[in-house]
């Protein structure tokens, strides 16, 4: 515990993408497929990636040369022959996603503008027995079960940041890692959702490939920098909250870190 608040994840104190630096191999493995699939991709062809491969944390910022690079062949001045920060790659991704976000957005902003916009696309893939589980599971109390409805739901959630945006983000983590790498990614902490995410599974997956199918002619970058830095925004946002909050040893519920007891089930919290 006393490791994980040494790690601050906030813009400018702790700088982006440099929380990959604190990742697991299993969470940087999808990042890792993503780029060198790519044939422009020069990361499997560096000595660190030989010597370490799959030790992804041994080489950690070669992975984030290679996205910044990729990030950079997105923009009108390709010819630099260097990267661009995260955040430049996020507000272009962003753009062509055509995602909803005010001008001069914040990097939290653009990164959870990016994620409702995907569990946007879902919803509309939803069938109106997945909408109508979908939304009980986010609130419980709802009784409209419209699109409409369950984007207002989802949107709600997703801003207030809360337990069920950390569901969200996670089982979108987990859908994109095993869609990329073709089979189950040991993500204990992200498979520990309760059913109604069943509901977005599907769905997300459907979403997911039309967005890169799309990109798919745009050429090499964008079949990169699209599918990248949907997971690596997800990643961040979950680490974020998984920063600030400790999970009930009892019924796995997150709590904030102050807390003494937990809010879902009334057990004591060390």
């Amino acid at each position: 515990m006393s490791e994980k608040k040494e790690i601050v994840f906030e813009d400018g104190l702790y700088s982006s993408i440099k929380f990959l630096e604190h990742c697991t191999n299993e969470e940087l493995a999808p990042l890792v497929k993503i780029l060198t699939d790519s044939s422009t991709s020069k990361l499997d062809s560096k000595d660190e990636y030989k010597e370490h491969y799959p030790n992804h944390q041994k080489y950690v910022h070669e992975i984030i040369d290679d996205y910044e690079k990729f990030g950079g062949n997105t923009f009108a001045n390709m010819w630099r022959g260097y990267g661009v920060g995260y955040s430049e790659i996020l507000e272009d991704v962003c753009k062509q996603m055509k995602v909803n976000m005010p001008d001069g957005a914040s990097l939290n902003t653009m990164e959870l503008s990016l994620v409702t916009k995907m569990t946007e696309e879902a919803i509309e893939k939803m069938t109106p027995e997945e909408l109508e589980e979908f939304a009980k599971g986010i609130n419980p109390k709802a009784t409209d079960f419209s699109k409409q409805a369950v984007l207002i739901i989802a949107r709600v959630a997703i801003k207030q940041a809360g337990f069920t945006a950390y569901k969200l983000l996670t089982k979108l983590i987990y859908i994109i890692g095993t869609k990329i790498l073709g089979k189950t990614v040991p993500f204990v902490v992200y498979q520990t959702s309760t059913k109604w995410l069943g509901a977005f599974a599907g769905p997300v997956g459907l979403a997911l490939t039309t967005a890169w199918t799309l990109f798919d002619i745009a050429g090499p970058a964008f079949r990169v920098t699209i599918p990248s830095t949907i997971y690596i925004a997800s990643l961040r946002q979950a680490k974020l909250y998984e920063a600030s909050h400790n999970k009930c040893p009892k019924c796995e519920t997150s709590n904030e870190t102050n807390a003494k007891f937990c809010a879902e089930c009334g057990t004591t919290l060390v």
